[in-house]
Formats: structure tokens, sequence, C-alpha cells
């Protein structure tokens, strides 16, 4: 297995939890304009099970590979990564807020 660097593999998880989240956004964009809130009383559920899989879905992508790496015993580079993909994805948040709010 090829080894990146502690900031490549950061980079790497911060860009597939911002792509998580445009798909997610994305599909509830897509049912506001469908109206699908008003149209069913199974709504709620789908939201809280989308819910659901988002939390896992997060967690799975930003804490995997850092509980990977701590497992195997490699404390310090698991919290080095863990490190860089919170610093990215406040770098992400931070552009997408500059965005937003010059747009």
């Amino acid at each position: 297995m090829k080894k990146y660097p502690y900031s490549l593999s950061g980079l790497y998880q911060a860009l597939g939890l911002v792509g998580y989240c445009s798909l997610v956004t994305l599909l509830i964009r897509f049912f506001e304009k469908t109206n699908f809130e008003n149209s069913s009383a199974l709504a709620p559920v789908f939201f809280l099970l989308l819910l659901s899989v988002s939390v896992a879905a997060c967690g799975l992508i930003v804490f995997g590979y850092p509980a990977s790496l701590a497992l195997k015993g490699k404390i310090k580079e698991a919290l080095n990564v863990l490190l860089y993909t919170l610093l990215y994805c406040l770098g992400f948040g931070a552009i997408i807020l500059v965005f937003v709010f010059l747009i």
C-alpha cells in the first residue's frame, strides 16, 4: 500500500467529506423543489434516516483512517491525519462561507 503524507491524507478525507455533504445538499434541494415534505407522512422518517446515514458516513470519512492507524498503535500518525482533516475542513468551510456571502 502506498503511504501518503499526513497532509495529503487529510486533504483527501476533507475533499471526500465536502463531496458527500454536497451530494446530500443536492438531494435535499431536489426534495424541496418537489414539495416532498408536505406530500407524505413518511417524509420525516426519510429525513431522519438520511440524518442517521449521513452521521455514519461522515464519521467514517473523518475517523475511519485515523482509527485504523490508532488500532495499529500509530497514535501520533492518527492524530496528525485527524488534525489535518479538521484543518482542511475548516478551510473549505471558510471558503464556502466567503462564496455564500459574496454571491
